[in-house]
């Protein structure tokens, strides 16, 4: 056993040997009011940005997430968390000239989610017309007269 004094409350404290570089407080109280007050360990440090373009892993702003195509757009109105935008919006918007409302979905009509050509999309107003679509196969919603 080895001797030694904590660094919070001045006392003597014994720690095994192979804790003798390790051990500096007597207790956990005594290590939790040594902490708090204690700036974080990068307070004032200053890191280059590594996000986006500057990031070693970037790959152009493209991406992919549960079969969508994802594309970076961090001043689209309606983008994710990240700054992202699902590519098949992006063709609708371009293709009718304004921004999408939330309420409005893109339906994929071969059902693959990353086939956005714009013959391969159907504008739903509602997120309910687009599932009575899907609950009802047989109905004549999708033809070539109610493309985009």
């Amino acid at each position: 056993m080895i001797t030694k004094i904590c660094l919070t409350c001045g006392k003597k404290f014994e720690v095994q040997f192979y804790r003798k570089d390790t051990a500096k407080f007597c207790s956990a109280k005594c290590h939790y009011k040594f902490k708090v007050g204690q700036p974080a360990w990068n307070k004032g440090k200053k890191y280059p940005q590594i996000t986006g373009k500057n990031h070693p892993m970037w790959k152009g702003g493209i991406t992919y997430s549960l079969g969508y195509k994802l594309i970076y757009s961090p001043n689209h109105p309606f983008k994710m968390k990240l700054g992202y935008v699902r590519n098949h919006r992006l063709v609708v918007e371009k293709h009718i000239g304004r921004y999408l409302t939330r309420k409005e979905v893109v339906h994929h009509i071969n059902g693959v989610k990353d086939d956005d050509r714009i013959e391969n999309l159907y504008l739903f107003e509602t997120a309910g017309k687009h599932m009575s679509c899907h609950y009802n196969p047989n109905s004549k919603l999708i033809s070539k007269s109610n493309l985009l």
